[in-house]
């Protein structure tokens, strides 16, 4: 295998719309005036630093250093009116063989200096941060609203699997917010996480551990050439105060007609009983109010083991992403065991390239039972 770090950015000169957003022909697809490529290879003196980091619920990112004292670099992206509209693909890895790319994204700033300029992407959820909007969403459930929101700004949408039934909404108000803040305010509601990744907008429900993507030995008596480069890892037992995990959570709101309602999470061993009050937001249905209880129950809480992974990224296989599954092997029996990925960030340079891995597990308790559900009054 060969351990050079190679980093490739595609960047694709996009046609603007007069709203300044992507411009489209009739089929839908993104006029492209032109595209270059930089290979830290071939350009060596361009590339001071790359760094992917990905994330979820926010803007995941992309932050590429150059030496342009020059402007030659930022000069050819000028227009009369500013910077161009840019799309960027990145690759990282070792070799030729990149695989595909780790990050697709938007222009979202230029920052200038003595020595170097610095170019910022954000995923292309950054088309549903530029325009505030009010305006009614009739007739539809949350999941289908965060759907119209991603796919007006052209993103494809996947919900969550298998699919969750929803109450219809006879309308829903979005006042002057973002059509991504407005997707958030609907998807913390039922209890999903939204991400972007390349063209598509994900909701997906709080993650579980599934198959590993990838497997760390902590090997440090082995004198051969290790993944792991750096670790610390961190438990503690935060199920009794306010901000752990609850084990059973009860919301309190008002039904149909202002009738009194309680919806319920399911329950576990562990954890204290939380209740929420939230009389100023109406509930449509128990099921309304049991899905909203379950989403403060799995989303908005501490976790009880937290860690972050170094790698030195020259293993073989699939990168690891958020929500992704990493298995533990060798540290001991607190350790040892199957986390998932919070955060992940992926640093180029001239001669390195390494990856740092946020993870996070929930301390393992007895099967959940589900909580019975209190009729509306």
């Amino acid at each position: 295998m060969n351990l050079n770090p190679h980093a490739i950015i595609e960047i694709s000169h996009l046609r603007s719309d007069p709203d300044g957003n992507p411009a489209r022909d009739k089929s839908g697809k993104e006029i492209v005036e032109r595209t270059e490529k930089f290979d830290s290879w071939k350009h060596k003196g361009l590339f001071k630093s790359v760094e992917v980091e990905l994330t979820t619920d926010q803007a995941s990112q992309m932050v590429w250093k150059v030496a342009d004292s020059q402007f030659q670099l930022i000069d050819a992206w000028t227009k009369d009116d500013g910077i161009e509209l840019l799309a960027m693909r990145v690759w990282l890895g070792f070799g030729d063989d990149l695989g595909e790319p780790v990050f697709k994204g938007l222009l979202a700033s230029a920052e200038c200096e003595r020595f170097e300029t610095t170019f910022k992407f954000y995923d292309r959820g950054f088309l549903m941060r530029r325009v505030q909007r009010t305006e009614y969403h009739m007739g539809l459930d949350d999941l289908q609203i965060i759907k119209k929101l991603a796919e007006r700004n052209g993103l494809n949408f996947e919900g969550p699997k298998p699919e969750i039934s929803l109450d219809k909404h006879k309308s829903v108000i979005q006042d002057g917010q973002t059509d991504w803040d407005h997707a958030q305010e609907r998807a913390h509601d039922i209890g999903v996480v939204l991400y972007v990744r390349g063209d598509t907008l994900f909701a997906k429900e709080a993650a579980k551990t599934g198959v590993p993507v990838l497997t760390v030995i902590n090997e440090s008596a082995d004198s051969s050439p290790r993944q792991l480069a750096d670790w610390s890892l961190y438990v503690k037992l935060p199920e009794n105060h306010r901000h752990g995990r609850p084990g059973h959570v009860k919301v309190r709101a008002r039904g149909r007609g202002g009738r009194s309602l309680h919806g319920h999470s399911n329950r576990t061993a562990r954890g204290a009983h939380l209740i929420e009050v939230r009389r100023d937001l109406p509930i449509k249905s128990q099921r309304h109010a049991d899905r909203r209880a379950q989403a403060k129950k799995d989303l908005q809480r501490e976790h009880a083991f937290t860690g972050t992974i170094h790698l030195l990224s020259d293993f073989e296989g699939k990168r690891p992403d958020v929500r992704d599954t990493i298995r533990l092997m060798d540290f001991g029996k607190l350790f040892s065991r199957e986390w998932l990925c919070d955060k992940v960030q992926h640093s180029f340079g001239p001669g390195q390239f390494h990856t740092e891995i946020e993870v996070y597990k929930d301390i393992k308790v007895p099967e959940e039972i589900k909580a019975k559900g209190v009729k509306a009054k």
